[in-house]
């Protein structure tokens, strides 16, 4: 939270993580989800099969729906779509219900694969008195080029992509829009400096020691490594 807070300038001050471990459990309790599948495909990791257009999923089938990556053309940012797509029919079929028992049925199931600093009552009263909000859901997210190591996807995105998010967050809350300085702009800014092509996937984006402008080190896929840490994102699978 402290992390995404200082990436994007703004204040988290209540936040909902839920591993993907009890979305079968979930889609089955209120009885499946309807999806827009994007397009069509063979699963070759759960061997399942999805058609283009409206679909019913139960609990295995979203979750094979939510995973997919490798045969989605635009990769984890396709992903990110359909797992924003799950979450957001779950939401909108639970307040629909407005069944305070089926709320605590639902938080019972994901007790083990969610954290969230909201009380129960914080989390009912979202769901019974801002229902009009599951209408109108906007979702944004940050895109840019991507490296490879070690079998890790670590996405990189310019100042520019991180700046326009940031303003778009800040308006939503009242904010004025501030121009963004932390580690990873002054990162950024190194590596424009050094010649890095932000025009597509390119493995050799630098990570400076936070003192100087020098790399510490670099491994043996060129992406050099150092004092400042390293951003990644597990596989799909």
């Amino acid at each position: 939270m402290k992390t995404v807070e200082s990436l994007l300038n703004i204040p988290i001050n209540y936040y909902v993580t839920i591993n993907m471990g009890g979305l079968e459990k979930v889609v089955n309790a209120i009885g499946g989800i309807d999806v827009n599948v994007p397009f069509s495909w063979s699963d070759s990791h759960t061997h399942m099969s999805f058609k283009k257009g409206k679909a019913h999923l139960n609990g295995k089938q979203a979750l094979a729906f939510a995973r997919m990556r490798y045969e989605d053309p635009n990769g984890d940012y396709g992903r990110q779509k359909r797992q924003q797509q799950v979450i957001q029919q779950i939401v909108k079929k639970v307040t629909k219900s407005g069944n305070v028992s089926m709320y605590r049925k639902l938080l019972s199931l994901l007790s083990n694969n969610m954290k969230t600093n909201l009380s129960f009552s914080d989390m009912v009263s979202l769901a019974e008195n801002d229902k009009s909000a599951t209408k109108s859901v906007k979702k944004i997210h940050v895109t840019g080029c991507r490296r490879v190591h070690q079998r890790r996807i670590l996405p990189s995105a310019n100042h520019e992509e991180l700046q326009k998010m940031s303003n778009t967050l800040r308006k939503s809350l009242g904010l004025s829009s501030e121009t963004l300085s932390n580690y990873n702009t002054s990162e950024n800014k190194l590596n424009t400096a050094n010649g890095f092509d932000w025009s597509g996937d390119n493995p050799d984006y630098t990570l400076y020691d936070s003192t100087s402008t020098t790399s510490d080190s670099t491994s043996d896929t060129g992406t050099t490594t150092a004092g400042g840490g390293t951003a990644t994102m597990q596989p799909g699978y």
